[in-house]
């Protein structure tokens, strides 16, 4: 009865040492070899410098940001008066019979007077100040919730790392021990 037990956690610690080592279960027979180990840097600095501004998802949230920036300060603008100036230069062609006729100028002075315009676009340009500051809060968390992720996946990796370093230093040396 004890050798049955100890033959099925035997089987049992194969499993689980070849799940750890990227492995389908091996046949019982199958002899013990060193794990090939990948290196997880104890130091998860490496990882997290990986995650810049260039994430799509950081991205999306900091260019809604800006849009709604220039789209406050366009409000804002409306409630100024606006001045327009144009100029424009034709040339005229000769016409039938040799008759010259002189080039022509002409000149537009414009001012767009903003009578009706006031609190609405001052209210406007406040909204999408808020929302600006609230896409960036949405940023800094996403920012956050990726660095957490990827230090927490560092640490499963770099335990998981240490488990299959133990086990190829104990399990396998016990039982050619055995």
């Amino acid at each position: 009865v004890d050798l049955a037990d100890f033959r099925s956690e035997e089987r049992s610690a194969r499993a689980r040492l070849d799940a750890l080592r990227g492995r389908s279960p091996s046949p019982a027979g199958d002899t013990l070899a060193t794990p090939p180990l990948a290196t997880v840097p104890a130091d998860a600095s490496a990882w997290l410098a990986g995650v810049s501004t260039s994430h799509p998802r950081l991205r999306e949230l900091q260019s809604q940001a800006s849009r709604y920036r220039f789209a406050a300060r366009a409000a804002r603008r409306t409630a100024w008066p606006d001045l327009e100036l144009r100029g424009s230069y034709g040339w005229r062609e000769t016409l039938v019979g040799g008759i010259e006729q002189e080039d022509m100028f002409s000149a537009t002075v414009g001012l767009m007077l903003p009578v009706f315009a006031g609190q609405r676009e001052r209210s406007e340009g406040a909204e999408m100040d808020a929302m600006a500051l609230a896409r960036e809060s949405e940023r800094i968390a996403a920012e956050l919730e990726l660095r957490e992720q990827v230090a927490s996946t560092h640490a499963a990796a770099f335990g998981a790392q240490r488990i299959a370093q133990l086990l190829a230093d104990t399990v396998v040396v016990t039982q050619r021990q055995a």
